[in-house]
């Protein structure tokens, strides 16, 4: 079974570190250099992550800020730095989801309303997926 995991809000906190920014006095926090390298993962992601790709086909997939050109490199450097350097061959950088050809989406948000996948498409942070216990013992309890 192939997973894809988006990164921001999903593995990594954004809204908090662009709250801090805007409370900051930026306009644009996210498009400041080492915003996305240096977001911090949410609770139990990594681990979480961790069990799911002992057991699937798991790779990481986002929308970068095409605006912001850093975040092309920083959100691979945050992989490689949570997940190893391995885990980089399986980053895809990508503005449109819907071109994935997979079994399951774990993403926090959708585009315009519709979920942006052809597949099982688990939203995190919901009532049914509100953490990554949550998403993970699904994943393995239920689909495999």
């Amino acid at each position: 079974m192939r997973i894809y995991i988006d990164l921001d809000d999903t593995i990594f906190d954004y809204q908090t570190a662009h709250h801090q920014g805007i409370r900051a006095g930026l306009t644009y926090p996210q498009a400041h250099y080492d915003f996305y390298r240096d977001l911090a993962p949410l609770p139990d992601a990594i681990e979480s992550i961790e069990r799911l790709a002992s057991r699937f086909d798991v790779w990481f997939a986002s929308r970068p800020s095409y605006l912001n050109p850093l975040s092309y490199t920083e959100k691979r450097v945050s992989i490689e730095t949570h997940f190893g350097l391995a885990a980089c061959e399986r980053l895809i950088l990508i503005p449109d989801k819907s071109l994935l050809i997979g079994d399951v989406l774990i993403d926090d948000g959708d585009r315009d309303g519709q979920p942006c996948f052809a597949g099982q498409w688990l939203q995190f942070g919901t009532a049914s997926y509100p953490d990554w216990p949550s998403v993970a013992d699904h994943i393995i309890n239920g689909l495999e």
